[in-house]
């Protein structure tokens, strides 16, 4: 770097609220995570759907159960904030499944930028907020029904409980980070646990804070002991009412059994280096810049902070045995926040100097400027691909035209910004192509990706061709149909569907399949498959035909 350094973002302790105006820029970045949550169900989603409907309809919020079969792999409190959510409605849809995560997104982005304010200042702290809320992982878990986003908000809730009570010391402090951990560990299991644990730690030894917590044993005796009693209170109640520690034994596998020997997701210990510049998109392209200078020596205490904020969340889950891209999601405040310490470094250093390092422009500046033409090139594409040869899948995006230009706007917007060395603005420039891409998301996107689960439409078909018939899934059908569709028999093999077709009153079945038409039985010449619905996905373009998903037969004996 330069000659002369830069001192930067000491934060301003006195900065205990945002100001209004950066609140509403924070509500305004947040608000596409609360856009399009009815979608159809996709991934694992239906998991969540089934066991809180189940709970919502027997009234044993203690006994997770899909289809009849109980259902222990992941804690109960995800389950409990859907059921609560639905209690006034009677039934859980799928927005109702999904707003815990998209609050819980919401108040990340929020303790986000309430941890960095302090540390960084007012500026980074908005920066890093807006990071957070626009980071493609982030948008893409907030609207799907899942334990993921809430063990974020109470790990991130955690932290920033530490950070208040390194500056400003409560008594309640030590109680409330205690019952943040046993809340987190009952939302996805030990990770909300372990992470502000090892920031906390980390943070104590490497800042030198261990005299400064040692007179406090007291309140961290009583505060381990109110969290442990409020971790275990859910096993042990489970035990009184099923008599055994299926709950808890469950939780063991998951997590610790799953940690040190993993049974599966197994993927290299380097796999969160590539993983996690690509799930921050596109502030990943800031990560390496941001932890080189917070490398340096000259760093803040922020700065410092964040690093080891990072590195504690880093080296914890590349240890662990088991491996997901979502699994790493707690590291992301603390990413936003080395990024934007980063954009506000880079920003300093122009206005001293005025001009850039080769690494200054190698991983700040010219990173920024091939996004701002990626915008241009791919708006260009939006907007005028209905006329172009081959419609090059413009017209597979709803609203490609609108969002073409608005793409193309804010490429032309970050590429002015970095041409007159305005970095700042630059970063703000990019803080708006976030919330773009945010906002595209949640709708050209979700609506693009709907028409492709077409599970809901293929069940609205069948029931109103055939309403109040039972039906029969056979082969890998998954979830998801059966939630739109409704509990039926499952079958494997023909002769289990022979054995239900001997039991049924009409001779025949009405059978769900995932394979086109008769094909679904075409091997077995007992059986008689004639096809009476068939449900395609749609194509994208000429380059991505449509393809099958299911079929409805009836299912006969030959001959019969």
């Amino acid at each position: 770097m330069g000659a002369e350094p830069v001192t930067l973002g000491r934060g301003d302790r006195s900065l205990e609220h945002l100001p209004a105006r950066d609140v509403a820029l924070l509500l305004l970045a947040s608000a596409p995570l609360f856009v399009g949550l009815g979608a159809g169900l996709h991934g694992s989603e239906a998991r969540w759907l089934f066991v809180s409907q189940e709970m919502l309809r027997t009234g044993n919020w203690l006994e997770p159960r899909i289809l009849g079969q109980f259902y222990g792999d992941k804690p109960l409190l995800s389950y409990w904030l859907i059921a609560l959510l639905a209690s006034p409605f009677g039934a859980v849809t799928e927005t109702l499944a999904r707003l815990p995560s998209a609050l819980a997104a919401a108040g990340v982005v929020w303790l986000t930028a309430h941890c960095a304010a302090p540390l960084l200042g007012r500026w980074p702290a908005v920066i890093a907020g807006i990071a957070v809320a626009t980071a493609f992982s982030l948008i893409f878990w907030a609207h799907s029904a899942c334990a993921d986003l809430v063990s974020l908000f109470f790990s991130t809730a955690a932290v920033a409980v530490y950070l208040e009570t390194v500056q400003r010391p409560r008594s309640w402090h030590v109680q409330a980070f205690f019952a943040l951990l046993a809340l987190g560990g009952h939302a996805k299991g030990m990770p909300a646990v372990a992470v502000p644990v090892a920031v906390a730690s980390a943070d104590v030894l490497f800042a030198r804070r261990l005299r400064a917590f040692a007179p406090r044993w007291r309140e961290l005796a009583l505060g381990v002991a109110l969290g442990t009693a409020l971790y275990l209170a859910p096993f042990a109640t489970s035990r009184l009412d099923r008599g055994d520690w299926e709950l808890l034994n469950l939780m063991w596998g998951e997590n610790f059994v799953r940690a040190f020997a993993a049974f599966d997701h197994t993927a290299s210990a380097f796999y969160y280096v590539y993983t996690l510049p690509a799930m921050l998109l596109p502030w990943g392209l800031w990560l390496p810049g941001a932890l080189i200078s917070a490398a340096r020596r000259d760093r803040s205490p922020g700065e410092q902070f964040a690093l080891i904020a990072f590195c504690a969340t880093f080296a914890l889950f590349t240890l662990s045995e088991s491996r997901r891209s979502y699994y790493i999601l707690p590291i992301f405040p603390w990413s936003a926040m080395l990024i934007a310490a980063w954009w506000e470094r880079l920003a300093c250093e122009r206005d001293i100097r005025g001009g850039a390092t080769l690494h200054e422009r190698l991983l700040g500046t010219w990173p920024a400027a091939a996004l701002g033409v990626l915008l241009c090139g791919v708006g260009t594409v939006l907007a005028l691909g209905p006329v172009l040869p081959g419609d090059l899948g413009a017209t597979a995006l709803p609203g490609a035209l609108w969002v073409g230009i608005a793409a193309i706007a804010a490429g032309a917007w970050l590429l002015r910004t970095l041409a007159r060395a305005d970095l700042r603005a630059a970063a703000v420039a990019l803080a708006a192509v976030g919330v773009l891409g945010s906002a595209v998301y949640a709708t050209s996107v979700s609506a693009a990706f709907d028409r492709h689960r077409v599970e809901r439409s293929f069940a609205a078909q069948v029931k109103q061709r055939f309403p109040g018939q039972p039906i029969v899934y056979y082969g890998s059908i998954g979830l998801d149909v059966q939630w739109y569709l409704g509990p039926g028999e499952l079958a494997g093999t023909p002769e289990q569907l022979a054995q239900l077709l001997d039991g049924s009153r009409s001779g025949d079945l009405l059978v769900v399949c995932a394979k086109a038409g008769a094909r679904c039985l075409d091997d077995v010449s007992w059986l008689r498959a004639q096809p009476l619905i068939e449900q395609w996905n749609p194509a994208l373009s000429r380059w991505v035909p449509a393809q099958h998903r299911f079929t409805l037969l009836r299912v006969e004996r030959a001959g019969g």
